[in-house]
């Protein structure tokens, strides 16, 4: 798949986010010999839950925080002091430990800082389209206009999500505001009654974030008559 890649594209890449899959770090190594493998923060997350939870238990939450404090560390002498001490704190975890351990150059952050991955840690958006794709595919009779059409729909989607986000962050003085703006205190007052803290902190943020929004009135001929009708 790789070779046909480079192929189709001419491009070897930087970066390789992958879902820690050894086969595929492998293909990497082979075809790309100068691209540096990721492992996917979300499967990283996954494998945990899936080979530690049960053997853990009650400890599995607490390990899981020692866990990312460990691989977010920024220099080496302190990931390895951490990884450690969690394999002495965890020892029904060692095994699998030990297992990530001989890929930590692809996981920890003292390693991987150095790569630029333009902030992405996971593979989110091209799972999601892999989804989209599953779902289409598993209707033999879908043709391939269709297909294209939502993956496109699912890549724009996307894009609007982004766009929001960096709209909001863009207005930085709003953020973290606990009070309430002036013009909505009567409705404050009513969701206070009905909401719990998180769902009300939501509804706060889209209250302050809609006195920065741009409308634009749209003057359109309508019929008295019509709507009456």
């Amino acid at each position: 798949m790789f070779n046909n890649i480079v192929e189709a594209t001419g491009i070897r890449p930087v970066v390789i986010i992958t879902d820690s899959d050894p086969a595929v770090d492998a293909a990497i190594r082979q075809v790309f010999t100068f691209t540096y493998p990721i492992h996917c923060a979300f499967h990283i997350s996954h494998n945990l839950d899936k080979n530690l939870r049960k053997l853990l238990a009650n400890d599995y939450q607490s390990f899981i925080h020692s866990f990312y404090s460990c691989r977010n560390c920024i220099t080496e002498s302190i990931f390895q002091q951490r990884f450690e001490k969690l394999i002495e704190d965890y020892p029904k975890a060692k095994n699998y430990l030990e297992h990530l351990y001989k890929m930590k150059s692809y996981w920890a952050h003292c390693y991987t800082k150095y790569q630029f991955t333009g902030g992405m840690i996971a593979s989110s958006r091209v799972e999601s389209v892999n989804a989209c794709l599953k779902r289409l595919l598993n209707n033999s009779n879908t043709p391939l206009y269709d297909l294209m059409i939502e993956i496109q729909r699912l890549l724009n989607y996307q894009d609007k999500e982004k766009e929001y986000e960096f709209w909001c962050l863009s207005i930085p003085h709003i953020r973290n505001q606990n009070d309430m703006n002036f013009l909505f205190s009567k409705i404050d007052q009513c969701l206070q009654e009905f909401l719990m803290p998180t769902i009300l902190k939501m509804h706060r943020n889209e209250m302050n974030q809609s006195l920065y929004y741009v409308a634009n009135q749209l003057i359109q001929d309508v019929d008295v008559h019509e709507i009456n009708c």
